[in-house]
């Protein structure tokens, strides 16, 4: 590189002399030199541990010389806002590493404070005005040098910067434009120091770090980096990969920055932490292609991303030529070990006119927890995130914040493409050989859009893996132009599984063909498990489109989704595995196309078991299911009712019986559903075949024989479709239904489909059979579980005898104080009324009921009116008060008697006890109790298999202490009892007028730890000593139902830990050791 002025021998001999002088004597602590002029002049002897220049005054280089000749700490205050300026350009004796000219050389331990006495200002260091700094010319001039240079030729050195501006700092032929910090050296800045206006031809614009020692780092606190341009890393670069500390930045600003290639606030590689910084505003602005990174670039070809940390921070506003428009990451394999993580962290505004606008990870683990990935855009792929490159994978999940509080990662509001061409991705794009995990995630209103081009997964494309648990998927969209729409919500082509969360207001829109409105899959595999999918809309597949591939929708919901022409609700062609399992497909709708609620096209092979097809429309064919002639269905145990189309309301096929395939359902409720065209036939129209065990309302339209098993004509007496228990909502039978005890058990059990395999269960979950038989349908019968109505008398003052009718139970009478109350038990599902006679002398006050929503109270015709559920208890409160004249006498038959001497005063007021049970996992299953309560004394309750546990209430005589003792099912533990006010189930605290609730919580021993041998529900060195009690014969304090050690659970004895079929001490000291690690 040419140079532009001539080294001169005198420079030379000058440098040589200063170096010689560079020995000086020892300091001790902490030396201060405090400046006392502006200019810029060195040193004028080295040798005497003064900072002096010639005119004895203490210039900024000189004590930066006398620091870098002494032995020691630092500290050179700057009392003055300055500037300092540095005048002394290089070519004067060439650039010396000694500080004697050009940058200030630090060699040693030294702190630079701007102590400037006045709040909000910083002392300003910068180069002086002796020529303009142009890196684009390839020649370094002698006025071009940056400000500081730390640790030159391989020496030991920190520099600390504190309130402190550097500023027009010049790299024309290097790294650092304001400051370099090699292999050896650390810098530190703090309170208010700001790097700004700097250049660098190549890295670091502000600042570039590079050191590698043991003990170097680079740590940024309460600092402004700003204004700054290079080739990388635009602010700053930061390289350290040795054993030090690393790279620590803290509240601190990066902003304005620029870069031509890549990181226009950042440039990182190694290990970095960031917590409560703001990157924003930096730009990356190419000539070329840029390599990203607008805001973070962290690894670069052969200069990996280590580990990045980003905690409580912003990145917003940040644009780049290049992949990813807040941060890129580039990492050659992940590993098990995040390579970036964001923690309660927003990306947000930031911009790429390639792929990534938020995010763009690249054979690296991200991991995603409380961040908020926001209004980011690509121009391509991957609005907020795009994740590629061979073992990549990503987590993303919530965190909590300082207040204890569950944030959620939220993707939303991003948009990728909008011009011509192919796009995929508006929030998430998944690309080849990634896998992604996520729970507790939002992707919401995000967008993909093309104006001739495929567009696909307005949320989520997926190439490889994405497994969510409880994701909510809502409000994306896919918008075609000419080119096709697929996947509002989500678009997959790899592995897609959902369980729990949501599926929710997605839509394709375009000119072209729209496909998928929540998911679209093209050959994949999708499993949908507990997720309800609702609200979407396409042209065809309202919810789901699904084209070849494996589709497997368990315990889930489909409702009300549309589809302009197929497939409101499911639309599948041209693959041979769709299985429904204990679903609920209802009221979609779809165009002329057909198939309200599924549609099934091109020789599609598909089944369904344990659901509900209920409610759905189509303007054409089939409004519940519509198979073309060359498809297959087969269906066991399945409701279709309340479905409406033209033809076929609830079943259409083709009546080509020689070209169809046989389409057998067995324990089928086809029944309650009407078509709009007249000769349209309401429930079936084409051919299906029977396995028998069916119940048709209207046979006209099958062209199929039924079997002598099966059931036409009849009303199955469906209830409305509501929840009845288990995930999904489902039609129940009424108590006279056809439907009930149909299929037979013996002698050969028909509970199983037409290829002879066992149904268990119902949709909910509730075993079959629960009488003598299966019912046909999606719903099973439970034996009808009794309720009980507690009638209880109080009034105001005085006593009496007051009389009450009951329909259908007949007449009683209640007294007061003597037998204030009477619980009617073993009471059936149905509605049950209550009045009380009019008695002389009183009138009615108020009636109160507690334990059901479902009563309607008439104080003017003092009645009640009792819709009573299965198990449900409900209490109704009669209060009275005189209505005037007469003694205190009996109330009842007529009034007040003849005087006397008043009664005691009035009664107590009576209590209520409140019991409920919890059970893990949640689930359908009853437990039964004994109590000394009236009323209540043998009573059971049962979890609806919801987060809403069932309870009973039980009003007490008198005050009182009362005993609760479960009977605990084989394979369950009792986990624990909770009782309000200090109660525990032996004994309940009753005060008059109190309420006490106790729950009893269940655990079922299948889901306990092997190692949990006390049954608490973790495995901890209790279990240890618990085992070893049981070893040498000690009784154990185990919870109701908790095996022994040596119990045989399901083929594995509990406590062998070891599975040698023996539990001795080596099970104790397995458990200790993998508690232990």
């Amino acid at each position: 590189m040419r140079l532009r002025p001539v080294l001169a021998l005198a420079g030379l001999v000058a440098l040589l002399g200063w170096a010689m002088l560079a020995r000086a004597p020892d300091a001790v602590g902490v030396v201060s030199f405090t400046v006392n002029t502006t200019d810029d002049t060195p040193d004028s002897d080295l040798s005497d541990g003064q900072c002096l220049d010639q005119d004895n005054n203490c210039s900024l280089r000189a004590a930066i010389m006398q620091a870098n000749a002494l032995e020691g700490t630092f500290e050179v205050r700057l009392p003055a806002v300055g500037p300092y300026r540095l005048m002394r350009q290089w070519f004067d004796a060439g650039d010396d590493d000694v500080a004697w000219v050009g940058d200030l050389d630090v060699r040693n331990h030294i702190t630079v404070v701007g102590d400037t006495g006045q709040t909000g200002t910083t002392a300003v260091i910068e180069r002086g005005d002796i020529g303009e700094c142009v890196i684009e010319d390839h020649i370094v001039a002698g006025y071009e040098f940056r400000i500081f240079h730390v640790a030159p030729q391989g020496s030991s050195a920190k520099l600390v910067l504190v309130n402190v501006e550097v500023r027009g700092g010049c790299a024309a032929d290097g790294d650092g434009g304001g400051i370099l910090v090699e292999a050896s050296g650390s810098l530190e800045t703090a309170a208010g120091t700001v790097v700004a206006g700097n250049r660098s031809r190549r890295q670091g614009g502000g600042i570039h770090y590079a050191g590698t020692c043991e003990g170097c780092g680079l740590s940024l606190d309460r600092s402004t980096i700003t204004d700054n341009s290079a080739v990388l890393g635009g602010g700053l670069s930061a390289h350290g990969t040795g054993p030090g500390p690393g790279v620590s930045i803290v509240d601190t600003l990066v902003t304005w920055n620029v870069a031509s290639s890549g990181g226009g606030g950042m440039f990182l590689t190694g290990a970095a932490t960031l917590r409560r910084v703001t990157v924003e505003n930096n730009t990356v602005d190419s000539a070329d292609e840029g390599v990203g990174g607008g805001g973070i670039l962290c690894g670069l070809d052969q200069e990996l991303c280590t580990y990045l940390e980003v905690i409580d921070s912003t990145i917003a506003w940040n644009t780049a030529e290049g992949p990813g428009g807040g941060i890129r990451v580039v990492s050659g394999s992940a590993t098990e070990a995040p390579t970036a993580t964001l923690t309660l962290t927003q990306v947000t505004d930031n911009g790429s006119d390639s792929i990534g606008g938020g995010i763009a990870a690249s054979g690296a683990g991200l991991a995603l927890a409380g961040a908020s990935i926001s209004r980011n855009s690509a121009d391509l792929d991957g609005g907020g995130v795009h994740l590629s490159g061979n073992g990549c994978r990503a987590t993303l999940t919530a965190a909590e914040d300082a207040l204890g509080n569950a944030v959620l990662t939220t993707i939303d509001d991003n948009s990728a493409g909008g011009g011509a061409g192919p796009h995929a991705g508006g929030g998430l794009y998944v690309g080849a050989g990634c896998q992604v995990t996520a729970a507790d995630t939002v992707v919401h209103n995000n967008r993909v859009s093309s104006t001739d081009g495929r567009v696909r997964g307005g949320g989520i494309y997926n190439v490889a893996s994405f497994v969510g648990v409880g994701t909510d998927i809502s409000d994306n969209v896919a918008v075609g132009g000419t080119g096709s729409a697929q996947g509002g919500g989500v678009a997959n082509v790899g592995t897609l599984s959902l369980t729990g969360g949501e599926v929710r207001g997605n839509a394709t829109t375009g000119s072209g063909a729209r496909q998928g409105g929540g998911v679209h899959n093209d050959g994949g595999g999708v499993t949908l498990e507990l997720v309800s999918l609702s609200g979407n809309s396409a042209e065809d597949g309202g919810a789901l489109y699904s084209n070849g591939g494996d589709l497997t929708i368990e315990n889930a919901t489909v409702d009300t989704n549309t589809a302009a022409d197929e497939g409101g609700g499911i639309w599948y062609c041209c693959g041979e595995r769709l299985a429904i399992r204990g679903s609920t497909i209802s009221g979609n709708r779809a165009g002329q196309g057909g198939g309200g609620g599924i549609y099934l096209g091109g020789g599609a092979r598909g089944s369904l078991a344990n659901s509900t097809v209920s409610g759905n429309e189509a303007q054409g064919p089939g409004g519940g299911i519509d198979v073309g002639e060359e498809d297959s269905v087969l269906m066991a145990f399945v409701t279709i009712a309340g479905n409406t189309a033209q033809y076929g309301g609830g079943l259409h096929a083709p009546l080509d019986t020689a070209a169809s395939p046989v389409r057998p359902f067995k324990g089928v409720i086809l029944a309650n559903n009407s078509a709009t065209m007249p000769g349209g036939e309401p429930d079936c129209f084409g051919w299906f075949g029977s396995a028998g065990y069916n119940l048709v309302g209207n046979v006209s339209g099958c062209t199929a024989s039924l079997s002598e098993t099966d059931v036409s004509g009849q009303d199955p007496q469906l209830g409305p479709l509501r929840s009845n228990g288990g995930p999904t909502r489902t039609h129940a039978l009424g108590p006279a239904s056809p439907a009930r005890d149909r299929v037979p058990t013996s002698p050969d059990n028909q509970c199983t489909d037409s290829e002879g395999v066992p149904v268990g269960q119902d949709q909910r979950g509730t075993s079959r059979p629960q009488g003598e038989g299966c019912d046909i349908g999606a719903f099973e019968a439970e034996l009808a579980a009794v309720g009980a109505i507690t009638i209880v008398k109080q009034v105001e003052s005085g006593s009496g005898t007051f009389h009450f009718t009951g329909d259908p139970f007949g007449d009683f009478d209640l007294s007061v104080p003597d037998s204030p109350s009477r619980t009617l038990v073993d009471l059936t599902p149905g509605s049950y009324q209550v009045r009380e006679a009019q008695s002389e002398g009183w009138e009615l006050v108020s009636i109160r009921c507690e334990g059901d929503e479902d009563v309607r109270v008439d104080q003017a015709s003092a009645s009640v009116t009792i819709d009573l559920d299965a198990g449900e208890s409900v209490s109704c409160t009669f209060t009275n008060r005189r209505s005037g004249g007469g003694g205190d006498g009996d109330g009842g038959g007529g009034g007040g008697g003849g005087g006397g001497p008043p009664p005691p005063g009035p009664p107590p007021a009576l209590g209520y006890i409140r019991l409920a049970v919890e059970v893990a996992p949640e689930g359908p299953q009853q437990f039964s109790f004994l109590s000394d309560i009236p009323g209540c004394t043998s009573f059971s309750l049962r979890d609806d298999g919801t987060s809403l546990a069932d309870r009973l209430l039980c009003v007490a005589a008198a005050p009182g202490t009362y005993s609760v003792t479960p009977r605990v099912p084989t394979g369950w533990v009792l986990a624990g009892v909770a009782c309000s006010g200090g109660s525990s189930a032996a004994a309940i605290v009753l005060g008059p007028g109190e309420t006490v609730d106790c729950t009893f919580r269940f655990v079922a021993i299948a889901v306990l730890e092997s190692g949990d041998v006390d049954c608490d529900g973790q495995a901890t060195e209790a279990d240890v000593r618990a085992l070893l009690r049981h070893l040498i014969g000690l009784p154990l304090e185990t919870p109701p139902g908790c095996p022994i050690p040596g119990q045989d659970i399901d083929g594995v004895l509990w406590g062998d830990l070891e599975g040698d079929g023996d539990v001795d001490s080596a099970d104790a000291a397995f458990l200790l050791r993998t508690l232990g690690g």
